[in-house]
This record gives structure tokens, sequence and C-alpha cells, in this order.
């Protein structure tokens, strides 16, 4: 199945089904190794960048904890069999957020590594600018969560890749806003 960006998303979890109820206190390594192809060499994971609207202006971002110790960041989702990075982000942010967001666009895609059951296996992790239209105000499957004003949000982050895609995201968000205004 391609993602909208030409890219092929392989049969990632093998036979497994997947079990909503039993996967959302999982840590981000044991999803990983849940997910894993059996004899695939790519896991795609979904990034969710999701901005809200304030009542005074501006917007605010859902930033995630995955357990108590681990830095802010993104949420994020590991796509499941015939499932495009995309459409496991979109997965996420109904099952685990509540939430009706909207897709603007791809805002980033960096390749890595990942070796969830002692394997290597590439991992291309692609970001996906969202907007939330309702919902989000009661979010599962993360140890902390927290809705971010637009000016705190580099403060709070610790990657460097997250850093540059959330500047790419603003700057993309801000443009879309623009056009929507000049538009008759």
């Amino acid at each position: 199945m391609a993602d909208g960006k030409g890219l092929l998303n392989p049969d990632l979890s093998g036979s497994r089904e997947f079990e909503s109820h039993r996967l959302r206190n999982l840590t981000p390594s044991a999803l990983l190794w849940y997910n894993t192809p059996v004899n695939k060499s790519t896991i795609f994971v979904g990034v969710a960048l999701i901005a809200k609207k304030r009542t005074v202006g501006g917007y605010s971002w859902l930033l995630v904890k995955t357990n108590k110790e681990s830095d802010w960041e993104f949420p994020k989702s590991i796509a499941h069999k015939g499932e495009s990075s995309v459409r496991a982000v979109i997965r996420m942010t109904q099952e685990q957020f509540f939430m009706n967001a909207t897709v603007l666009e791809e805002a980033g895609r960096f390749t890595g590594k990942a070796s969830p059951e002692e394997k290597a296996y590439d991992k291309m992790t692609l970001y996906y600018l969202f907007i939330q239209k309702s919902g989000g105000s009661d979010i599962s499957g993360f140890a902390e969560y927290k809705w971010v004003e637009e000016g705190q949000v580099g403060k709070k982050l610790e990657s460097k890749k997250e850093k540059e895609v959330f500047m790419v995201a603003k700057k993309m968000l801000k443009e879309k806003l623009t056009r929507k205004r000049q538009t008759p």
C-alpha cells in the first residue's frame, strides 16, 4: 500500500492482529517488537505534529512522554499490516486521542535503524502536520501528555530532528493559513 508519497509500506505485523486494549501501556521498544515484520526489512513509523487553535490566538502543539523518565516528543505510531504511515497516525488520533484531526501534509522524513529483536531493521519515520478539529482532551497510551504553546515547544523537545521538523511544520501551518485567508 502506498502512503501517499509513493513509498511502499510492507506488511509490518506478520500474522499478529492489532489488539489495542493490550497495546495501550507498552513501551515504544515493546511496540516495535510487537510490530516487527517477520520477513520484512523496513519498519514504518508515523509521527503526528498536531496543532490546536487556542482561544486567545496562536496554536498549541501536542507533546507526549512514553514513560515517566522519557523526554517530551511528538506522538508516534507504528504502521500495521496493510497500513500506510499516515494511516497509522490517523488511527492513533482516533483510538488513543479520541480526536478528530485533519492531515495537512508531510512535514519531514528520516531514515534510521531499529533493532527490537536483536536484528537490525531499517526504519523510515515520516512526520505529518495535523490540525485538531475536536476532541483530544482525554488521551490514553502515554505516561503524560501536554498541549504546549508554540513558543515553548522547542524548549521542551530534546531531539534535534524533532526540533527541525517542528520548525518546518510551524512554517507550513503559517503558509497554509495565509493562503486560506487570501482565497476568496
